[in-house]
């Protein structure tokens, strides 16, 4: 028994038209991270809300550059529009986890790196 594209409007057109999923993953990650960002504001005051948030916010900026960047790799290859949906998919889930698991080193790493661009600037300037 197989799937049937006829039950699924969103299937038949990412089966048709491959090229949706470039320009999802370019603009529907910003637009949902700009969706997102006055609910998580809300949350913001408790430090397990901070976590997630930095773990939501992290995981869908680096899911948004490299899911974009791999969507444009695999458009030169004949691969349907479904497999790229799965792929990103896949991808996201697992810079989710990724991000989950290593946020506390993530996050000292961000930090670090804001603060001596800081201190450059200060010293530059």
């Amino acid at each position: 028994m197989e799937l049937s594209f006829e039950y699924f409007g969103f299937l038949k057109i990412l089966d048709e038209t491959p090229e949706i999923m470039i320009f999802a993953t370019a603009f529907g990650t910003p637009i949902l991270m700009l969706i997102i960002s006055p609910i998580a504001k809300l949350y913001r005051s408790s430090p397990v809300k901070e976590t997630i948030n930095m773990i939501l916010f992290g995981s869908l900026t680096i899911g948004w550059i490299g899911g974009f960047v791999l969507m444009i790799i695999l458009s030169f290859g004949d691969i349907s529009g479904i497999k790229l949906f799965l792929i990103w998919i896949l991808w996201i889930i697992t810079v989710f986890f990724f991000v989950g698991a290593n946020n506390k080193t993530l996050l000292k790493l961000y930090n670090s790196e804001i603060k001596e661009r800081i201190n450059k600037d200060k010293d530059s300037g």
